[in-house]
């Protein structure tokens, strides 16, 4: 197996082995094209997800919440798990849409980044304060520490911490599948 990676690394040093240059963008308003685009077995590549219109990345779609009955409580705070980048930044926002006030951020790598500053300025316009506790979910302490900082009842909890890892067979698979 070693021999293989080794070997396998080695010609995408060289260039015999490159990435897959297609991408296939697909807006969240048309995940059921990009389903169905995965289903037909004839693409090459990778298929997105992206916030922005087809075909205009760069462009985001904005629609009014559909949820008129939804009603969070001012008085409590919501713990959010993850951070602010990502889903957890469109999590963040849609629970102050909703009323919340007050939520906590337990994230590994905090919340000083530039997609998660701006999350936070967009949830303090609609009156959510944001409070950032750095750690782990995996960490018993970590997480009392997370109640803890709350100025306010935590009331629910969102979970949407993701650690991603990649092994050797799974690049492996990647390399061999871009062999040309």
């Amino acid at each position: 197996m070693n021999s293989l990676i080794t070997r396998v690394f080695q010609l995408l040093k060289v260039g015999q082995i490159k990435p897959f240059a297609s991408i296939d963008q697909y807006s969240f308003e048309d995940v059921r094209g990009a389903f169905a685009h995965i289903r037909g077995g004839g693409h090459l590549g990778k298929t997105v997800l992206t916030r922005g219109i087809q075909g205009h990345p760069s462009l985001v779609a904005l629609r009014p919440a559909s949820y008129p009955g939804l009603k969070l409580r001012a008085d409590s705070a919501y713990l959010l798990v993850g951070g602010l980048r990502g889903i957890g930044g469109s999590f963040a926002i849609f629970l102050a849409r909703h009323g919340a006030r007050s939520l906590v951020v337990l994230s590994r790598s905090g919340c000083n980044d530039a997609a998660s500053r701006a999350v936070t300025a967009s949830c303090d316009n609609l009156g959510c304060e944001i409070q950032e506790v750095i750690g782990d979910v995996t960490s018993r302490n970590d997480v009392q520490r997370s109640f803890e900082a709350s100025t306010k009842p935590i009331r629910g909890v969102i979970q949407g911490a993701v650690v991603y890892k990649v092994d050797e067979t799974f690049l492996l698979l990647i390399a061999l599948t871009s062999l040309h």
